[in-house]
């Protein structure tokens, strides 16, 4: 049975087995608990994409400087009026409270 080997080489060798055997376990244990968590946050996106609303504070900063940058009297063309109040509310968005949008 154990081809030459002796009981502590043997026991040894059990031992190294079964501690593998242990780690490979709780890997699959942490890859499934991984999966789960990336379901998870695939389906809060889902229900984020199609849920969004701003709030009416947001709504009403948006409607302020994109009323600012309007009536601007060096204003000369408002065509790419929505990149300036994008760019406007990126660069301020924490004053603006909108971090939940553009992140920290």
């Amino acid at each position: 049975l154990s081809h030459g080997l002796s009981k502590t080489d043997l026991a040894t060798r059990t031992y190294l087995l079964g501690s593998i055997f242990c780690i490979l376990k709780e890997q699959r244990k942490i890859a499934a608990s991984h999966q789960s968590t990336q379901n998870l946050l695939a389906d809060l996106q889902i229900r984020l994409e199609t849920t969004f609303a701003l709030s009416p504070e947001q709504r009403t900063n948006i409607r302020i400087v994109a009323g600012d940058l309007m009536f601007d009297p060096n204003r000369i063309t408002f065509t790419t009026l929505h990149f300036d109040v994008a760019d406007r509310l990126h660069q301020e968005r924490e004053a603006f409270k909108l971090t939940n949008i553009y992140g920290n």
